[in-house]
């Protein structure tokens, strides 16, 4: 089976994969670069959806100086972990930013967010709090940009981490036979545009990816009874 990994991966989940018996081609169909940002004040609450924003923060002599009186909400253990490590409490860690912003609605109303972000990111934080009329600033840190590349070979599966890969493969590629294999409800969302065969890992995880793969594949070797 040949996969389609559409970022640079670790080196040891390259290892598990190729451990399964699965030939890997990585490019990374995206790029994400940090903006010039200015600090500006923020609130107590603050929240993260994406790991690379995270670790910008960290980066940021002013923003990690902030971080010891914050509140910390985010989604993915990858990010949680990123402010763990730096000795950081997490109070909430979803799954995705639906699961996030309705966590906030019930259990925070009377509390105000910063919402450390890209510009291109999911409506549902917004859309949510202000719904509910929670006080909300955006700090956009970083831009993606997509980086299509047309295949000549073609893929048993494709593993996407984002909407945004999903944009950028379809830009120059169909899927065929492919299956999309996807990490997140809404990068299957968008997957879902092109193509019905999908596989959405249980949690946002990559040992969730190996969990998918293995029980895709080993379905199609079963003999029909």
């Amino acid at each position: 089976m040949r996969l389609l990994v559409t970022k640079n991966i670790a080196q040891n989940f390259r290892t598990r994969i190729l451990a399964l018996g699965y030939s890997v081609v990585e490019y990374p169909l995206i790029r994400k670069f940090p903006l010039n940002y200015t600090p500006k004040n923020n609130f107590s609450h603050w929240i993260f959806t994406s790991s690379y924003a995270a670790q910008l923060v960290l980066e940021h002599d002013i923003l990690k100086t902030q971080l010891s009186d914050k509140s910390i909400f985010c989604v993915g253990k990858k990010t949680a972990a990123l402010f763990s490590e730096n000795g950081q409490k997490v109070i909430k860690i979803a799954q995705n930013a639906s699961e996030l912003a309705l966590f906030i609605v019930k259990n925070h109303k009377n509390d105000a967010f910063s919402f450390f972000c890209g510009k291109q990111r999911r409506p549902e934080i917004e859309q949510l709090l202000g719904q509910n009329a929670f006080a909300l600033d955006l700090h956009e840190l970083y831009d993606t940009l997509l980086q299509p590349q047309q295949f000549s070979q073609s893929f048993d599966g494709i593993l996407f981490y984002s909407p945004s890969a999903v944009r950028s493969f379809v830009e120059k590629n169909a899927f065929g036979q492919a299956t999309a294999f996807c990490l997140g409800r809404s990068t299957a969302e968008e997957a879902q545009k092109y193509t019905d065969n999908i596989s959405i890992a249980k949690t946002p995880e990559e040992a969730c990816f190996l969990i998918e793969l293995k029980k895709h594949f080993d379905a199609q070797k079963r003999p029909l009874s």
